[in-house]
Formats: structure tokens, C-alpha cells, sequence
């Protein structure tokens, strides 16, 4: 095999037995525009590398920052694609680095960007009265403005609607100009399309105020309109009781049935996922029975080799106050989005997509605990 750097790469970096853990975990470059990606080891953090430079036909050097941690390094391409990472600061350490199947969706991204602030740009400057009349254009540019820039701050906010902002997360990273162009034509139009995915939403819920369970107008639009076209039962209203189509101010849920007519099953993430062109789409989850450690270390091996990974766990081991909560798992209700290998060992670890932000475990799990909380996972492939 050549031991040619290609134009672009992704890596998992190892560390090497005895050396020390390297300080970021998750290595993208892309050689033809000196442009680089780092993610951050068991962390948040990500960051960024700066004056890629080739050295040699096998060979290049970068520094790169990610928190408050600066750094340099050389890397030397080796057989079967493999790097050989040597750190000269913020101390000397040697790693080797695992390619992983390219995600696509990345160059996608690092193009898109200028054309998501354009689309952006464009539609503030028009005056013309929108599809959704309680929110204001300027509100609306704020709020897509920040998710072109961090596509993790999507956030469902106090709805049922983990399904859907799983979803749009994973369809603006996918593709962020057409996340833009998405959210737009639903706001203008009322209807817009993702793949061959139609979304209509009833001039009921276009004529709602957004409710106080989200603060973003982007995140209402499109995670809403997503949910009320789907809905084939119940249009989806927050705050209005279900058969009277009367208003409340209760958030209780045994009033507004916000899990049935927020809820959304596999299939329908499975089913949006293959609308929006995802050509190998698999679905390893179940509502009732906790999934396996094969099950766990399936997802792990997708998501090493470039697909997208959602996950499906009951949300208590994420927001739970005491480890012995956390580790008593139970019933299936929220989507997350994987965002880093999984770490399977005396404990589990990794970073998620949810809630607005990427996060680590709250609290170090063994594998039989995580389980009790883990029942499966959806896995796409472009």
C-alpha cells in the first residue's frame, strides 16, 4: 500500500502502552486548504488545528489549540493509513492513530458554512410576512446564525421532542446550508422538504406562540414542524388540551399528553434518516428490553468507521442526582447522539449530543450499569 498522505483524512488517536494519553482523541485534516479539526479526549472540548504544513509526501506537521491546551506535532503516515503522531509539546509523547472511514458530512459542513450565512444574510433583509407570524425574522437570524456556527446548540428545550432534535443535529452537520435553507422555507412557505422528506406543518401550529418549554425560534420551527406534519393523530401544541383544542397554561403532562403527541419512535428517526439520503440505515433498538454489550460495541464500531450513531437510553442516568440513580437505569425515552468512540472497560465512557449541548457521562458507569439505561441504537451510513 502507497504511504501517500491522501487529500484528507479522520483518525482515533491511541496512546501507545506506557505513554501518556494524548490531549486530544479525534484527529480531522484536510491537506488541500490547511484546515484541521481536533476533538477533545472524555471531554466537551474540540478544537483547532493551524498551519498544517506538508512536510514531505508521508509526512506533515500542525499546531493545533482545544481549551487552553496549545500544542505541536509532526505525523508520519504508515501502512494500511495508520499515523504516527509525535507530540513536541505540551509534552513528548508518541501515539498512533486509526483511520476511520471518512465522514463526508465534514467537507460538506466546512463548504456550507459561507453558504448557510449567505442564505441567512438574504433572508433578513427580506420584509415579506412569513408562514409563522408570532416570530420575528430578527429573532429567527439570531437563533440560525448561532446553530450554523454550533450545530450542538439545537436544543429541544423542556418538549418531549428528543427524537426530532437528534434528527436535525445529525441533518445540520450533515449538511448545514440545506439545515439553513430547511428552517427558511418552513418560516417563508410554510412546508419545506429534507431529501425526499416533505415537512407541512398545520396553520395551527404555525399561527402558535412559541411556548416557554424553548427559547430558540429555529429549534420551535423546525424540531416542531417536523413533529406536528408527522403526527397522523394530534397536531402538535404545547400549551392546548388534546380534543378541545383549547388553551392551557398547566405543563403538566397528564393535561397536554405531551409524551404521545411530542414522542417518537425509532422508526420515525429511522424513516427521516432514509428520507434525508442516507443509503444503509440500520435500526438495533427496542422500547422494552435493555440492549446487550454486543449491542454497545456495535455502535461503537459504526461510529469508528464514519456512520452516524443515535443512541436510545432512558434519560435518567444523564440528569440523575446520585450515582446509585444513574446506575439504576430505566424505560426507554430519550435519543442521544453519539460523539465520540465509546470507551468500554471497568466503566463506560464517552461524549453525547443532547439537550443543546456535548456532554461526558455524568457518572462513571460500569458496563452492567450503562445497560440498565441502554436499549439499542440507530445507525446510518451515506
Amino acid at each position: 500500500m502507497s504511504n501517500t498522505l491522501p487529500d484528507e483524512g479522520e483518525w482515533i488517536l491511541t496512546a501507545a502502552g506506557g505513554q501518556p494519553l494524548p490531549p486530544f482523541v479525534k484527529l480531522s485534516v484536510y491537506f488541500d486548504c490547511a484546515f484541521g479539526f481536533v476533538q477533545g479526549m472524555n471531554r466537551t472540548q474540540q478544537g483547532c488545528l493551524s498551519k498544517v504544513t506538508r512536510i514531505a509526501g508521508d509526512r506533515f506537521g500542525a499546531l493545533f489549540q482545544i481549551g487552553a491546551v496549545k500544542g505541536q506535532f509532526e505525523a508520519k503516515i504508515k501502512e494500511e493509513g495508520d499515523l504516527q503522531l509525535t507530540f513536541l509539546a505540551p509534552q513528548r509523547t508518541t501515539v498512533t492513530a486509526r483511520p476511520l472511514q471518512l465522514d463526508r458530512d465534514a467537507v460538506v459542513r466546512r463548504l456550507g458554512v459561507p453558504a448557510a450565512r449567505a442564505l441567512v444574510a438574504q433572508f433578513g433583509a427580506r420584509t415579506t410576512r412569513g408562514a409563522f407570524p408570532n416570530i420575528t425574522r430578527e429573532a429567527l437570524v439570531i437563533s440560525l446564525l448561532k446553530r450554523i456556527d454550533q450545530p450542538e446548540s439545537i436544543n429541544q428545550g423542556m418538549t418531549n421532542m428528543c427524537g426530532p432534535a437528534a434528527f436535525m443535529f445529525t441533518f445540520a452537520k450533515h449538511d448545514i446550508a440545506a439545515y439553513t435553507k430547511f428552517v427558511i422555507d418552513l418560516y417563508e412557505r410554510g412546508d419545506a422538504t429534507i431529501g425526499t422528506l416533505r415537512v407541512t406543518p398545520s396553520s395551527a401550529f404555525c399561527f402558535d406562540h412559541m411556548p416557554w418549554q424553548t427559547s430558540s425560534p429555529a429549534d420551535w420551527i423546525a424540531l416542531g414542524s417536523i413533529r406536528d406534519s408527522s403526527n397522523w393523530f394530534f397536531q402538535y401544541h404545547t400549551n392546548e388540551l388534546p380534543f378541545f383544542n383549547a388553551g392551557t397554561r398547566s405543563d403538566s403532562p397528564l393535561l397536554t399528553w405531551e409524551g404521545i403527541r411530542g414522542g417518537t419512535t425509532a422508526g420515525d428517526v429511522t424513516s427521516w434518516l432514509k428520507n434525508m439520503g442516507y443509503t444503509s440505515v440500520v435500526n438495533e433498538s427496542n422500547l422494552v428490553f435493555c440492549s446487550t454489550l454486543d449491542n454497545l460495541r456495535q455502535a461503537d464500531a459504526r461510529y469508528r468507521n464514519g456512520e452516524k450513531v443515535c443512541l436510545l437510553v432512558c434519560a435518567n442516568f444523564l440528569d440523575a442526582k446520585t450515582r446509585k440513580e444513574a446506575a439504576d437505569g430505566g424505560r426507554a425515552d430519550h435519543f442521544i447522539v453519539l460523539a465520540s468512540p465509546i470507551e468500554i472497560g471497568a466503566e463506560v465512557h464517552f461524549t453525547l449530543y443532547t439537550w443543546g449541548s456535548f456532554r461526558p457521562l455524568g457518572f462513571r458507569l460500569t458496563p452492567e450499569e450503562f445497560l440498565n439505561s441502554y436499549y439499542g441504537y440507530i445507525a446510518a451510513r451515506r
